[in-house]
């Protein structure tokens, strides 16, 4: 049982522990209430009595009436009584079953590791396209890939460097 499920029903014990004993207060008020009652006949019982005897006119119904008056207060009391001793008798709210929750089953984890992507460059020893930076087999730097193109383009470039070397410098034309 999880702390939680703990708590919860400590908080329900608790709830109908203290509406348990509500209810036997009320009962009890209910009994002093009626044993009230009982007396205040008793001594209406007792004055009229009196009040017959100093008459000296005693009649069995006017008696019969209280009484039977008395005795239904009575039968209300041993009712509450009862009520109070089914109130004692209660159980608090028993503590709930552990759950048994089914264990997961595992899912299949696939690792899949994506394909290395190329960086461009290549070794300059074996020619390999290289992945990162550096050639994993010589570890030297990689370098751009020759092509064609870039033949034709630094042949381009190197002419365009001779003929910047072959310029005649102005400063040397021009005397000051």
């Amino acid at each position: 049982m999880g702390f939680l499920d703990q708590l919860n029903h400590s908080a329900e014990v608790t709830k109908w522990k203290a509406d348990q004993q509500i209810r036997l207060a009320k009962a009890s008020n209910q009994i002093r209430e009626i044993e009230n009652l009982i007396k205040a006949q008793k001594v209406t019982l007792a004055n009229a009595t009196f009040s017959l005897f100093s008459q000296g006119k005693i009649t069995e119904n006017e008696l019969t009436e209280i009484c039977q008056t008395i005795s239904i207060f009575y039968a209300k009391i041993a009712e509450q009584q009862h009520l109070q001793e089914e109130i004692r008798n209660e159980r608090p709210p028993q503590k709930p079953e552990n759950p048994v929750y089914p264990k997961p089953e595992p899912s299949p984890v696939v690792f899949s590791t994506p394909e290395p992507t190329p960086s461009g460059l290549v070794c300059p020893i074996c020619n390999k396209s290289l992945v990162g930076r550096f050639c994993p087999i010589h570890g030297v730097e990689g370098i751009a890939p020759i092509t064609p193109q870039t033949e034709e383009n630094e042949a381009n470039g190197a002419n365009e460097a001779n003929r910047i070397e072959t310029l005649p410098d102005s400063s040397s034309e021009h005397p000051e």
